[in-house]
């Protein structure tokens, strides 16, 4: 069932309700002394035109989204609708007892006040409609308050959906079976080395581990991650793998989501340094930059693939660019023949 379907289904209970009510109280004020055509017409017709007016509220209201904005704003909106709702009301339903009269189906009392009862009966019509459109928006209010919640709840898996992908990219098996592959060799040739390759990818694998939720780390704690990646790194590529370090001292303590740095790195070593025949020198360079900015920039040798589109539209490579984007301000470019990255996080 549609949700308009829903509501007028829904809504008939109210009117009927309010129908049934003036029919009770009409039949205990004025017992066998008004006509039933007259009754009808006034207990069930007014219940039957507020079914419908309400109705349109809703349609409009939903149509020019009038429930966002200020609450005073709404306010107004709302009450100027529960105002012209309850003179069309009026209007109709007096157009429609002046042509039973016309018809002679009808006789009208005779009313000592007059137009003072017409003002009553008008504010009473809004009471009930406002009363009817007061409840409507709350309801509303709170189905889109539980709809943003279930967007937000969408929002935080997709992001956990994102960082499962870090992880994963983290424990690649080429990564891994290269890094076991080199300390086989090392353990008979250098053992120290070997031993401090271990602690390396140690730590490698731990921060993948730990680090799974895009939650916020120093640049500096980050940087720690990148040396003992790309000391891994070097044990494979030797001499084709050359790190030009550029750091400024304040940006260390700048705040950027885990593992973003490493990313980059990451991807500047398996698709330019492992692409290139005798691999080439990996810049890396952070700042702060103005208001605090956390400025990335990672330098490499190769081309900038065209056949992997990235989630901005621009054109990208590697893995983990949907989470390099969340991270901020991600840009890819190609410098002769050099593939730049950089990344902005704001603090």
């Amino acid at each position: 069932m549609s949700a308009d379907t829903r509501f007028w289904w829904l809504n008939t209970l109210p009117w009927a309700l309010y129908a049934v009510l003036n029919l009770s109280l009409a039949m205990i004020a004025f017992p066998a002394r008004q006509p039933v055509l007259l009754l009808l017409v006034i207990c069930i017709g007014l219940p039957l035109l507020l079914y419908f007016i309400s109705a349109g509220i809703r349609h409009l209201v939903r149509r020019r989204d009038w429930l966002k904005g200020t609450l005073w704003r709404v306010a107004l909106r709302l009450l100027v609708l529960v105002v012209a709702g309850a003179c069309l009301a009026q209007l109709v339903l007096h157009l429609l007892l002046r042509a039973l009269v016309a018809l002679g189906w009808v006789v009208l009392p005779a009313s000592p006040s007059g137009a003072g009862m017409q003002w009553v009966y008008l504010v009473n019509t809004g009471i009930i409609l406002g009363m009817w459109v007061l409840a409507w928006a709350g309801i509303t209010a709170l189905q889109q308050a539980r709809h943003s919640a279930m967007a937000q709840l969408r929002a935080e898996a997709e992001r956990e959906r994102h960082a499962n992908q870090v992880l994963r990219a983290r424990l690649n098996p080429h990564f891994v079976f290269n890094a076991l592959n080199n300390l086989r060799g090392l353990i008979a040739e250098d053992p120290d080395r070997a031993r401090d390759m271990v602690g390396r990818l140690s730590n490698t694998l731990r921060h993948a581990l730990e680090h799974t939720r895009g939650e916020q780390v120093s640049l500096a704690e980050e940087l720690a991650l990148v040396r003992d990646y790309l000391a891994v790194e070097a044990v494979h590529y030797e001499q084709r793998l050359q790190v030009d370090w550029q750091m400024d001292e304040a940006a260390l303590p700048l705040l950027l989501p885990a593992m973003s740095l490493q990313l980059l790195v990451e991807n500047a070593v398996r698709h330019g340094i492992a692409q290139t025949a005798g691999g080439g020198v990996l810049s890396i360079r952070a700042q702060r930059g103005p208001g605090g900015i956390l400025q990335l920039e990672v330098r490499n040798p190769g081309q900038l693939q065209r056949s992997v589109k990235d989630p901005a539209g621009g054109l990208g490579h590697g893995v983990g660019l949907a989470y390099l984007h969340k991270a901020g301000a991600l840009v890819l470019s190609q410098q002769q023949e050099q593939v730049v990255a950089r990344l902005e996080v704001v603090q």
